[in-house]
């Protein structure tokens, strides 16, 4: 099978549509949503058994990194809807300046915080804040085996704490792309 000449053109003007349109950013983070969901429920009685076994079953279960990567998967969902709403408010420029082929640099961070304060009207608590800095190093770790560098603090005292409040900051993001 030969490709049209213009494939090229095609395939960049469908990119620049896709990255302009803030629902792709929230199917892409409704994705991710359902990845987390998924592995979480599907370990959710793994947990359970860890819990009862050992007191300090959350280091167990990080070390085994699968608390990390449902947290991460997590973060990225708020990520993407974070992203979603800032673009359909047109509260950031998709591009950088001067350029149709090359993402603002805004979208290609995994700043939480700043992403939140710029549209939820609210001061943060601190343990929101403290969540979503977590829920930025998982992020950041998930490209490798094991973070860059080491950080005593775990991702999480309780998953199903952290997932909770998660999910509350997901559905607030939503609720302002309607």
């Amino acid at each position: 099978m030969t490709l049209p000449s213009n494939y090229r053109e095609v395939q960049f003007n469908n990119w620049r549509e896709a990255v302009r349109d803030y629902k792709s950013w929230k199917r892409a983070a409704r994705t991710n949503e359902y990845v987390a969901d998924l592995l979480y429920k599907r370990n959710r009685k793994n947990f359970e058994k860890l819990s009862r076994n050992n007191r300090n079953f959350h280091k167990i279960f990080e070390d085994l990194s699968i608390g990390r990567i449902v947290i991460m998967f997590y973060g990225l969902a708020l990520e993407g809807y974070l992203k979603s709403t800032l673009i359909k408010h047109n509260q950031i420029e998709v591009f950088e300046p001067n350029t149709q082929d090359k993402l603002n640099k805004k979208l290609t961070t995994h700043k939480l915080l700043d992403s939140f304060n710029k549209i939820i009207d609210r001061t943060l608590t601190n343990e929101e804040s403290v969540l979503l800095g977590n829920l930025e190093r998982a992020i950041n770790s998930g490209k490798y085996f094991f973070e860059k560098t080491y950080n005593h603090e775990p991702y999480f005292t309780s998953l199903d704490n952290s997932v909770k409040q998660v999910k509350i900051l997901i559905k607030e993001v939503k609720g302002l792309l309607g």
